[in-house]
């Protein structure tokens, strides 16, 4: 009987088990060995870490960040009035860059667009996560608001400070105030870093306990409508003078998974006018992108005359969530907004050109953290160039 080294098939054999399920007993028929040998043996190199196993049904794509893009964001800044802007150069999320995700959510096209945002999302997150680690000092106060860039901008931090401790040690004296009320968004797809909400309280949470802020220096918000222990809405007045605000650029697109029961229980007061915003959007693909959100409240992007019956509802929404007074955002020492991909640049054209005006930002104190792409096209519609943003 032939002899095989199952040393040297250990990566072989694992797959077969592992991510085809082939039962020990048919990999002994085929390497010549027992079955418990092959358990034995498997177990053995899994404890060993010799290898590492991909699934091949996760359908993640291999972002990666090539290098930032100084002179671009400096154009940006020149062109549209911002503070700052930092902006990579991102490969691998070229469907983001598509019109895809007004497809039906279930078709493959629209799949690999929102899984693409989610990984756009997840290297500006990484971008995010050291400006935040550069403007750390003791006592000032940082405001955290929902959304998957900012999720993933404390999932990197977390990285960092595990790999070295002592970049973010001594600022126990830091007061984290989360922004809005927590709604449970996240990610599309769950094939990322983990699988946690990225609203705003589990983000100052997930950050308190990677700069170890004690818990009497936070402020959570609670809930899809933040209200007290006696049922009273909380004071959402001026009341945080804040350092750094650190924010997305939403989209209410109702095909989100995040929307598959609209019932009391999930959104309470908000569930009549969301029904309604979802019965508009599938009636009509082109409203997917029609309304932005930032802390949570929603803006119309200047795409055009939106429905009154759609922006009435819009008022019934933006009347029932709960956010800290827009003051605390436009008068923050520093807001950093993190956004990127075509779904988003409808909103962030209309934001950087006084587009909706009633949004908390004030662009002499933004940092705005984007990719390439989205950077070029947005200049392309400021300066009047055509460009493959269609």
């Amino acid at each position: 009987m032939e002899v095989i080294d199952l040393d040297n098939l250990a990566l072989e054999i694992a797959q077969k088990h592992l991510l085809k399920n082939i039962s020990y007993k048919d990999l002994g028929k085929t390497y010549y060995a027992s079955p418990s040998t092959i358990h034995r043996r498997l177990r053995q190199w899994l404890a060993e870490n010799r290898f590492e196993l991909h699934d091949k049904l996760a359908a993640k794509t291999n972002a990666v960040i090539n290098g930032r893009d100084d002179d671009l964001g400096e154009m940006l800044v020149r062109k549209t009035g911002i503070w700052r802007a930092r902006v990579v150069r991102i490969s691998g999320v070229e469907p983001a860059y598509t019109r895809n995700y007004l497809e039906k959510r279930d078709s493959e096209s629209a799949q690999a667009s929102f899984l693409a945002s989610d990984e756009l999302h997840r290297c500006l997150g990484e971008v995010t996560a050291e400006l935040i680690l550069n403007g750390l000092r003791r006592n000032m106060t940082i405001g955290i608001s929902s959304g998957r860039g900012v999720g993933f901008a404390v999932e990197k931090l977390g990285e960092i400070v595990r790999k070295t401790p002592s970049w973010t040690s001594g600022y126990e004296s830091i007061r984290l105030v989360s922004l809005c009320g927590g709604v449970h968004v996240g990610k599309w797809g769950n094939t990322n870093i983990n699988s946690r909400d990225f609203d705003a309280d589990e983000n100052v949470f997930a950050l308190a306990a990677i700069l170890k802020v004690p818990r009497n220096n936070l402020t959570y918000m609670t809930g899809p409508i933040s209200m007290d222990s006696r049922r009273q809405p909380l004071d959402t007045g001026p009341k945080y003078n804040l350092d750094i605000a650190v924010i997305g650029l939403g989209q209410l697109n109702t095909q989100h998974h995040y929307f598959r029961d609209i019932s009391e229980l999930q959104l309470k007061a908000m569930s009549g006018p969301i029904r309604k915003i979802i019965e508009s959007q599938a009636s009509n693909p082109e409203l997917y992108d029609s309304l932005a959100e930032i802390v949570l409240k929603l803006y119309p992007p200047g795409k055009g005359t939106l429905p009154a019956e759609f922006l009435e509802t819009l008022r019934e929404v933006n009347g029932t969530i709960l956010s800290v007074a827009p003051e605390s955002i436009k008068n923050a020492g520093e807001v950093i907004m993190i956004a990127g991909g075509r779904q988003k640049l409808d909103a962030l054209c209309g934001l950087l050109t006084g587009g909706y005006p009633e949004a908390p930002i004030d662009k002499k104190n933004l940092t705005l953290v984007t990719d390439a792409w989205t950077a070029e096209a947005v200049l392309n519609r400021i300066t009047g160039r055509t460009g493959s943003t269609k």
